[in-house]
């Protein structure tokens, strides 16, 4: 195996030092805020029951992290090496969930009955809603995997749980361990998720005191704990990601990956594909559907009310996400770049440093950015450039993940002969690294746009005044109980990603046959 270089360029390096503590910014702010409230500190902790707290968010965290990886593997390999039917169809649904709003799919467990509004309810919302996440990571792993080596190991007689475990386990084990990172750290701030189960976590208090207090020294006190969890949890992930990692001796042969027969199992995956679907999208529509058939004799009229702001609701929300997706990957490259191609301190700190985004609940770094903006930057104060920023500085380590999972599947050796011919690091980059790593990118465009299409918290307080999107139209009419109106707008959200969703799956149908 060729061992990556022993340092990173010095542009990179600046470059992404420059990013990383851009995306950290927030956290910086934050403590700053928490220090100067300082003398309020113990009173905030004294009317807090912390253990309680923690265990409900540790145990809600570890089990929807646990069942999300799970889920997206498995989804992954049936729909990228079986011989399941409708495939396409398959890859849509698995991703669409990511579009749904968590408060959407909170709704609709909670509709399911007095059994589903606990803490396993919460599990339920998240671990489905964030599935997408281990699939799309674990997909562009799949489709990076050196195909050498599995024939090779076919041809030997291994078998295919030996040869799954031996050769297939160990190239996916960066893109597990990115979306379980990721998972988990999403899942400590979640708050979206519990809005209509009554689930005590620590999000859910933080939200609680600034809500009863509108203190934001006292949120950003209590947020505290959750950065120090973070770090915690980097520095965990780093050890295990050390001792497996990976790097691949040969470059994937370019042909169809080994497709498995499931056989007599095959209605029993089919089954199981279609209660992961039912979960992740059928039980969210089927509510939002239910509210056009059970409201009240006015809904066609507030329909057509509603529908008067649907669509400068849905450009706004496309033009931000976009934006976000494009900016977001773009500042993301170095990191990931750095991180796959250099060894040494520097580019593991510079990526870890960019996790530290998903240290804080959404309202609080939103609050920590316009509170920033509307001292020192009045220019962008309630702006959208603002917005675009504080949505790529939220999911640039969603980027990092995609982007470096398949940047380090690159065959080294190609990387070299590219060198011998006198290409830079530059013209590498751009000509042998990018078009592989091609299923990341687009995986890291989609994942930040539809979460940025679907965010509701940053949204909502840094907005533009007189603008909408489609997540604030849908909360402000289903919290005043219009559930007809708000309707519309979480359909389009679906149908957006489902969009992408199909995107996805012509790229990956299209990587294969090139």
């Amino acid at each position: 195996m060729t061992r990556k270089p022993d340092s990173s360029p010095v542009s990179l390096s600046v470059g992404s030092a420059f990013i990383s503590l851009a995306v950290a910014f927030p956290v910086v702010l934050t403590a700053v805020t928490a220090i100067r409230g300082h003398p309020g500190f113990s009173q905030v902790f004294r009317h807090t029951n912390l253990g309680r707290l923690l265990s409900n968010t540790f145990a809600i965290a570890i089990a929807s992290t646990t069942l999300a990886v799970l889920v997206g593997l498995a989804q992954a390999w049936v729909t990228e090496r079986t011989d399941i039917p409708f495939r396409t169809a398959w890859r849509i649904l698995f991703v669409a969930p990511v579009a749904i709003p968590l408060f959407v799919s909170s709704y609709a467990v909670s509709n399911l009955g007095s059994a589903f509004r606990n803490q396993w309810g919460g599990v339920a919302v998240v671990s489905l809603a964030y599935a997408p996440i281990s699939y799309l990571l674990t997909s562009a792993a799949l489709k990076g995997c050196n195909m050498d080596s599995e024939f090779s190991a076919r041809s030997l007689g291994a078998s295919p749980f030996r040869l799954f475990m031996r050769v297939v386990l160990p190239q996916l084990w960066p893109a597990i361990l990115g979306g379980a990172l990721i998972i988990f750290l999403d899942s400590m701030v979640e708050f979206d998720a519990f809005v209509a189960l009554p689930v005590q976590t620590f999000s859910t208090d933080i939200y609680a005191q600034y809500q009863a207090s509108f203190s934001a020294s006292g949120a950003a006190q209590l947020s505290l704990v959750t950065t120090l969890v973070c770090v915690g949890t980097l520095v965990g992930e780093l050890a295990l990601r050390r001792n497996r990692e990976y790097v691949p001796s040969s470059v994937g042969a370019a042909c169809p990956p080994a497709r498995y027969r499931t056989g007599n199992f095959k209605p029993l995956a089919i089954a199981g594909c279609l209660v992961i679907a039912f979960g992740g999208v059928a039980t969210p529509i089927g509510l939002l559907l239910s509210w056009f058939h059970n409201s009240s004799s006015f809904s066609s009229s507030l329909v057509g009310l509603g529908s008067r702001d649907l669509w400068p609701s849905t450009v706004t929300s496309a033009t931000l996400g976009v934006c976000a997706a494009t900016l977001t990957v773009i500042i993301s490259a170095p990191i990931a770049y750095g991180a796959s191609i250099c060894r040494g301190k520097l580019p593991i700190l510079f990526e870890r440093t960019v996790f530290l985004s998903f240290a804080l609940p959404d309202l609080v770094a939103a609050i920590s950015l316009s509170s920033f903006a509307g001292h020192h930057l009045r220019s962008l104060y309630e702006s959208f450039p603002l917005l675009v920023v504080a949505y790529a500085i939220l999911y640039t380590p969603l980027a990092v993940v995609a982007l470096r999972v398949t940047l380090s599947q690159i065959d080294p050796g190609a990387i070299n002969s590219a060198r011998t011919l006198g290409s830079g690091q530059l013209n590498t980059f751009l000509r042998v690294r990018l078009p592989v790593a091609r299923n990341g990118i687009l995986a890291a465009w989609v994942l930040v746009l539809v979460f940025s299409i679907g965010d509701l918290s940053t949204t909502q307080v840094m907005l533009p005044p007189g603008s909408t999107t489609l997540a604030t139209q849908f909360w402000a009419n289903s919290s005043t109980v219009a559930f007809a109106v708000a309707a519309p707008y979480a359909l389009v959200m679906v149908a957006i990603a489902s969009i992408a969703a199909i995107l996805i799956s012509w790229n990956y149908a299209r990587a294969r046959s090139t």
